[in-house]
C-alpha cells in the first residue's frame, strides 16, 4: 500500500531484486545510449584502470574509446551499486496510479516505468543540488557502516590512455 493511495494496488506482484544501480547519464541526451550500456562501460573502464599496472596492461576495448580521440577511453558514468535486497512492486502497466503518474507528466518528460521508494537507499545518504551547473545533481554516498555487497559508489571517471590495442565489444 501506498501512503497516498487508500486502496492497495490492484494486482501487484512483489518480488525482491538481489541488486540495483543507478546510474549517471554521462552522455548528451542526443547520444545518450541508455543506463544499461554506461554502467557496462563503467564496469569495464573500471576494472581497466584497476590493471592498468599489470605487466601487460589490458586494452581498452573499441566501443570504450573516445570516438573524438581514439588514443583515449570515454567518460565512464558514476554509479551507486545498492545490493542485499531490494523489495519491488511490479505492478499492470494500466494501474490506475502509473497511468495518473504518466499523464502527469506528459509530452513534457520521459515515460515513468517505474516508482523508487526512499527506503531503498536507506544505506546511501543523497544530497540533492538544485543550483547544480549546468543542472541539478543528486551527490550520493554509502554509509560509512554498509559493506562493499550492501552499496558500491564509483565517481565518474575521466579520460584515460588507451593502450594500442583493440578487441571488440560484446
Amino acid at each position: 500500500m501506498l501512503p497516498t493511495v487508500t486502496e492497495p494496488v490492484a494486482g501487484a506482484l512483489w518480488s525482491e531484486l538481489p541488486r540495483l544501480a543507478l546510474v549517471d547519464q554521462e552522455i548528451d541526451d542526443a547520444n545518450n545510449p541508455g543506463a544499461c550500456i554506461e554502467l557496462a562501460r563503467a564496469r569495464r573502464i573500471e576494472w581497466l584502470v584497476r590493471h592498468q599496472a599489470d605487466a601487460t596492461p589490458p586494452c581498452a576495448q573499441l566501443c570504450d574509446r573516445d570516438p573524438r580521440d581514439a588514443g583515449k577511453v570515454q567518460n565512464a558514468a558514476a554509479y551507486i551499486d545498492l545490493g542485499g535486497g531490494v523489495p519491488v512492486a511490479v505492478v499492470p502497466d494500466g494501474t490506475e496510479l502509473l497511468q495518473s503518474l504518466r499523464a502527469e507528466i506528459r509530452p513534457e518528460a520521459p515515460e515513468i516505468d517505474g516508482l523508487l521508494g526512499a527506503a531503498v537507499l536507506e544505506r546511501a545518504a543523497m544530497e540533492i543540488d538544485y543550483g547544480g551547473k549546468p543542472k541539478s545533481r543528486a551527490v550520493m554516498s554509502c554509509d560509512p557502516d554498509a559493506t562493499s555487497q550492501q552499496c558500491w559508489i564509483r565517481p565518474r571517471r575521466g579520460f584515460i590512455p588507451a593502450p594500442n590495442c583493440a578487441r571488440s565489444c560484446q
